[in-house]
């Protein structure tokens, strides 16, 4: 993400339902200097609504959510705004995982 941030700071939606890894997510990202969190959710209605409101340069997404999937919410970033940069942060690291969120519109 430095490459983006040479302008100007990315605006970053976190999506990871398990609070203590979207924390510790959080700082990394932050501590990185190249992306700011502006806006985080644990649930697919959540992401959504955030991703709507705040209009974010990038998602990092956990495909595994307590109330849904992430697939969903990949989905609707692509189809709503092709352009935002979505990076899948998963432990269900699968070639058929990364098949199917490529074919979705996946970055990375």
């Amino acid at each position: 993400m430095k490459n983006l941030a040479r302008s100007s700071t990315v605006r970053v939606l976190l999506v990871e339902d398990s609070l203590p890894i979207r924390q510790r997510v959080r700082s990394l990202i932050e501590e990185s200097g190249a992306a700011t969190i502006v806006g985080e959710a644990g649930t697919v209605a959540t992401a959504l609504a955030r991703f709507y409101e705040l209009k974010p340069d990038a998602v990092v997404l956990d495909l595994h959510l307590v109330e849904g999937s992430g697939y969903v919410v990949l989905k609707a970033v692509k189809k709503s705004r092709p352009h935002c940069m979505v990076i899948v942060f998963t432990n269900f690291s699968t070639h058929e995982n990364e098949a199917h969120c490529r074919f979705l519109g996946a970055d990375h």
